[in-house]
């Protein structure tokens, strides 16, 4: 079986804080929601102690111990457009050159599919 690639190597690239600037977007989202809900903002070290560690739901309930989860997601996520993922340099650039020299390449995470498809989009890359 003939390979579709001239080259044997594979580049590999995660998607947050590589791709697409995700804990400084997380940490300015979690402090305007905590300002909103006049609940105590948690101190940065606590924030990064838990963000990308856990699930999103166990941080929020580390960072805000007793606070409904169903209303600090909706104010959270409604900060989308306020505080917007952006992209790290210009990845689709880097992407479209290592296509065109023929290597594969993939894109991880382990972040939620409609999270990742938002990041993915800020960041001008389609699932093609």
């Amino acid at each position: 079986m003939e390979s579709k690639v001239e080259n044997d190597i594979t580049v590999l690239f995660d998607v947050d804080d590589t791709i697409v600037q995700t804990s400084n977007v997380a940490l300015k989202k979690t402090i305007i929601a905590a300002e909103m809900l006049g609940v105590p903002i948690p101190k940065k070290e606590d924030f990064f102690n838990v963000y990308g560690r856990l699930p999103f739901e166990e941080c929020v309930r580390k960072l805000f111990p007793g606070l409904d989860l169903s209303v600090y997601k909706n104010i959270y996520d409604s900060l989308r457009s306020t505080v917007p993922y952006r992209p790290i340099g210009q990845p689709n650039d880097v992407l479209r050159t290592l296509i065109r020299h023929r290597f594969l390449i993939g894109i991880l995470t382990n972040g939620p599919a409609n999270k990742t498809e938002l990041r993915l989009n800020a960041a001008g890359i389609s699932d093609d």
